[in-house]
């Protein structure tokens, strides 16, 4: 078997955590019920998904700091093809905590809970 172009990334934790929320279907979810209402490089479910990826390993930073901690990080595995760290701008990003207020926080929080619980086969809801 030949290596030679093998391109190697350090995930770290991230490679899991992006697993997961592949495996939920969060970005998916997040999208049907908080889609986007102008053509933009990033969807609300894919900018929680980097906010989430980002509060594991870059906390308590301003948000104009997330293209920069994205800025190493192979966002097209972690996140979705096509989407740079530059997309994931503080205007993005401040856009997609308003919607997520508008539809409700408490709200999104728990049916992303009940998916994820009926996902991973622990109840049957």
């Amino acid at each position: 078997m030949n290596f030679d172009n093998v391109d190697v990334y350090d995930y770290g934790h991230l490679g899991l955590v992006a697993g997961f929320i592949k495996q939920v279907g969060l970005i998916d979810y997040i999208d049907r019920v908080i889609p986007k209402t102008k053509p933009c490089h990033v969807s609300h479910g894919q900018a929680v998904a980097a906010m989430l990826l980002n509060v594991l390993g870059f906390h308590s930073q301003a948000l104009y700091l997330v293209p920069e901690y994205f800025s190493d990080k192979p966002i097209d595995l972690l996140i979705a093809p096509g989407i740079y760290s530059e997309h994931l701008n503080d205007d993005v990003l401040g856009r997609t905590l308003d919607a997520v207020f508008d539809y409700g926080v408490s709200s999104l929080y728990s049916e992303l809970a009940i998916k994820t619980l009926n996902t991973l086969k622990i109840i049957n809801n």
